[in-house]
């Protein structure tokens, strides 16, 4: 973990006024929008009108859209109230917050797979306590990794903390949403259409020959192992570049980044996990344990690029913001090409998909990951310490 000391009256680094109201504004609208949405969804899911305006979707599923709303309506209100204090000049000091008590919340995590198990196919138990144990599922990985990553920093500059999530779910995600869909309709349009001839899918069976067309194989492939790791990993953390002229220390910038990361891969587990809960025969415990592993490429990927935007502003080296944008591009790519190839590819070529191989390659690469991921912790804790003892004459 980040060994932070830094000297006890360090005066916390405060944004332009100007950030401060943007974040003031912004993320009161989106406490308001998000709180009162899922209030709405729990309070009037039973009526039936809900229920027919939403096309028949699965409770289970809007539930899961009510808890990640709440989550972030939270978020957005503990933002909202820094951003307060910043305006009206009464915030306090950066401080050390261990909360060394989330070490050990992940000691929960197997009685969630546990209950997850037993109910998931059983009508013993209600639709929103299991939504809510599959949220907090994907959740609690992902707080314990933001807890160990961040070391002495976690929580320290909390507001700055939340708005890296509060920007990912307003912001980032919904733009690296556009950008892929205007990316897949221009593959789309420039190679499915121009070397396949659809008047022959008037005949619902030929769908199954359309899906086997090599260039609907190549787009797959590129949507999966170009376009989604090439914008997710350019634009999840954009939150960071305002923070750049404020003078934060690589270690900061990391955070930031596990922050931006840990965001968008709880918005995409919520996501996977309510269309999850539509397929009749979906193992939940599988599907939970591969949340993990993106849970884990996203948050790691995030502190590495948060951590070379902040050292390379402070130093100039472009080139190791771009080693690190590439790294975690191609990290992605594979993490993306090992689904594809093991799982995408077979199905739809009618074969059975090699699900064993398919853990394996993954477990391979998580543990590459979480092998960086340790390197790269250490690196930053070394880096803090010489430039505090260059700071203090030590």
């Amino acid at each position: 973990m980040i060994d932070n000391n830094l000297e006890r009256n360090y005066v916390a680094r405060t944004s332009p006024d100007w950030l401060h109201y943007l974040n003031l504004i912004r993320n009161g609208l989106l406490f308001l929008s998000s709180a009162a949405l899922s209030v709405a969804v729990l309070v009037f899911l039973p009526k039936k009108e809900l229920r027919a305006a939403l096309g028949g979707s699965s409770d289970r599923a809007i539930y899961i859209w009510a808890y990640i709303l709440i989550f972030f309506a939270l978020l957005a209100l503990i933002t909202f109230i820094d951003s307060a204090k910043k305006v009206s000049r009464k915030s306090k000091p950066a401080r050390d917050n261990s909360s060394c008590w989330l070490y050990f919340v992940i000691l929960l995590f197997p009685l969630l797979l546990f209950a997850i198990k037993k109910w998931e196919y059983s009508n013993a138990i209600s639709d929103w306590l299991f939504s809510l144990l599959v949220f907090l599922a994907i959740a609690l990985p992902i707080v314990w990794m933001l807890r160990v990553a961040s070391g002495k920093l976690w929580n320290k500059h909390g507001g700055r903390d939340a708005a890296m999530f509060t920007w990912s779910f307003g912001m980032s995600t919904p733009f690296i949403m556009i950008v892929q869909a205007l990316l897949v309709t221009f593959l789309i349009f420039t190679v499915v259409l121009a070397n396949v001839d659809l008047s022959f899918l008037t005949d619902m069976n030929n769908i199954d020959s359309l899906v086997r067309e090599p260039s609907i194989i190549f787009v797959l492939f590129l949507i999966l192992s170009v376009v989604a790791p090439v914008t997710e990993e350019l634009f999840k953390t954009l939150a960071i570049w305002p923070l750049m002229g404020l003078r934060i220390s690589s270690s900061e910038g990391f955070v930031a980044g596990l922050m931006s990361g840990a965001a968008f891969a709880l918005f995409e587990g919520a996501m996977y996990a309510s269309q999850a809960v539509m397929l009749p025969d979906n193992e939940w415990v599988f599907f939970i344990l591969g949340r993990i592993g993106g849970s884990l490429l996203h948050t790691f990927n995030g502190g590495l690029i948060g951590w070379a935007l902040a050292k390379t502003w402070q130093d100039k080296k472009v080139y190791r913001a771009l080693i690190a944008y590439l790294i975690a591009i191609a990290v992605h790519a594979l993490w993306n090409f090992n689904v594809f190839w093991t799982q995408l590819l077979p199905a739809v070529q009618g074969n059975e998909p090699n699900n064993m191989f398919s853990i394996g390659l993954m477990i391979g690469l998580g543990l590459i990951i979480v092998i960086g991921f340790a390197l790269l912790m250490v690196y930053i804790s070394k880096e803090e310490k010489q430039e505090q003892s260059v700071v203090y004459g030590r």
